[in-house]
């Protein structure tokens, strides 16, 4: 496995949406070229299986599918005591779990586009979102005008 980010769905979601590749081919051209530094899980992957334009694109351009192994999978028993990820729908889920898990196991930087939290002390723990709990347990965690930055590409 190589690469260096490990991306979020609703990154590629929201870009996809909000700058289609009829008006933006430039972007989605360059990142394409970076495919092989982009990791999906596969079970992230699945979560934009209805949306065939962006998939195909995703299939396409050859980004890394990788699913979560028994190594990186071990924080997550410890972790979903303490985040309860099915407990409130305001922190994270068990897919953000996974997808924190196999970057920090892998060492690879979180790409999402949720919002960074203030650290509250008094913000119970079941309520961090990903950019949260990636501080929490040392993963780097940027957004995806960050990522587009990192990679050099500019939007036109």
């Amino acid at each position: 496995m190589s690469g260096e980010f490990c991306i979020d769905s609703n990154c590629l979601m929201t870009y996809w949406k909000d700058f289609p590749r009829s008006e933006y081919p430039n972007l989605w051209e360059q990142l394409g070229h970076h495919a092989g530094k982009i990791v999906l899980l596969n079970i992230i992957k699945g979560e934009i299986k209805g949306r065939k334009k962006l998939h195909d694109y995703i299939k396409n351009k050859k980004f890394i599918i990788d699913k979560l192994t028994p190594e990186a999978k071990q924080p997550l028993l410890q972790w979903e005591n303490i985040y309860e990820p099915d407990m409130d729908k305001s922190g994270c889920g068990e897919k953000d779990l996974r997808l924190i898990a196999y970057a920090k196991h892998h060492r690879l930087t979180v790409v999402t586009e949720e919002k960074v939290q203030d650290e509250n002390p008094s913000r119970k723990e079941r309520n961090y979102n990903i950019p949260s709990v990636c501080r929490k347990e040392n993963v780097k965690c940027i957004n995806f005008n960050d990522l587009l930055e990192k990679l050099g590409i500019k939007i036109e």
